[in-house]
């Protein structure tokens, strides 16, 4: 046994109220009838004496499972809804672009009509620069005839083009909705 002038010694004390025996590591003055909810660590072997708090423990485990299960598809839908919103933005700003970039071309003098629709063709594929955007775009226009005329593009995309339709599995679906862009410049 330990000297009693060292309290904050850490002793062995028989578990007395363990069936199978065993021992505890106690420091200082603890009275050691208190310790039959605690683990044993003199044999290596857990037991728990008295119940303890496992059911409470595994009660709160479910609990946090079961928030997750309700939590997590809510979750996941807002995180497509991001990827899909930031996939729009991105193709409506090259959409937008390609508008302009025709447009620009557009208010050029031209030699002859043809060469000009050409011109204003590659300019807005230029700008798409994606090949399902490319393959799916439509450009409507009017060009002035005479200097300061107005010189109006459109272009069309549908959203299936610049997008994965990520959330068309809760009803949000992108089939035949377009990304539209108009420009409108003076003929120089």
């Amino acid at each position: 046994m330990q000297n009693p002038n060292l309290p904050n010694v850490a002793r062995k004390v028989p578990w007395h109220s363990s069936p199978q025996g065993g021992a505890v590591y106690v420091i200082g003055d603890f009275d050691h009838s208190r310790l039959a909810g605690i683990w044993d660590l003199g044999s290596g072997i857990s037991r728990r004496q008295g119940g303890g708090r496992a059911p409470q423990r595994r009660r709160l485990g479910a609990i946090l499972s079961l928030e997750l299960i309700l939590v997590l598809p809510i979750l996941t839908i807002i995180l497509l809804a991001i990827i899909e919103l930031s996939f729009l933005m991105m193709g409506l700003q090259r959409v937008q672009s390609a508008s302009s970039a025709a447009c620009r071309v557009g208010t050029l003098p031209p030699s002859n009509s043809p060469a000009l629709d050409q011109a204003m063709q590659q300019a807005a594929i230029g700008a798409l620069d994606r090949l399902p955007m490319i393959a799916a775009y439509q450009m409507t226009y009017d060009v002035g005839q005479y200097p300061g005329d107005p010189v109006w593009v459109q272009v069309t995309v549908p959203m299936t083009a610049a997008t994965p339709d990520l959330l068309r599995v809760v009803g949000l679906g992108l089939k035949g909705r377009q990304l539209t862009a108009q420009t409108v410049m003076r003929k120089q």
